[in-house]
């Protein structure tokens, strides 16, 4: 039975921050990063669980292209699509600069089975 919630978007440790300088924002985008973060709700409202996969995108393009601190697609290839698979988990399909996801999760946030992501047609796990 499920009894989790998930709840997916795109988290920046740069995107959607204001910096007070050129310098310190150059610095913060050469070490910045984006990733899918997913959280796992119980029907109590509390997070049970995590997953977080580092993405390959060009930060400052996302960085450029964001409008009123709002990430948006941050940059994405294919846009972040998630959706519940019955009695099984979550399922969450994106691409970034490199792949192109398909990521199977449990209610638990494991990955399910074993062709999770393409990269010219080779597949590889979480």
């Amino acid at each position: 039975m499920n009894d989790t919630l998930c709840m997916a978007y795109l988290k920046s440790n740069v995107l959607g921050y204001d910096w007070a300088n050129r310098n310190e924002r150059n610095d913060s985008l050469a070490k910045g990063y984006l990733s899918l973060f997913a959280q796992f709700i119980s029907l109590d409202g509390k997070i049970a669980h995590t997953f977080e996969k580092k993405l390959t995108t060009d930060i400052r393009v996302a960085w450029s292209i964001i409008r009123d601190g709002q990430i948006g697609n941050g940059g994405l290839k294919h846009r972040l699509q998630l959706k519940n698979q019955d009695q099984k988990g979550f399922t969450f399909f994106f691409g970034d600069d490199e792949h192109t996801y398909l990521l199977v999760l449990t209610h638990r946030g494991n990955c399910f089975g074993k062709n999770t992501f393409w990269n010219k047609a080779t597949a590889t796990s979480c």
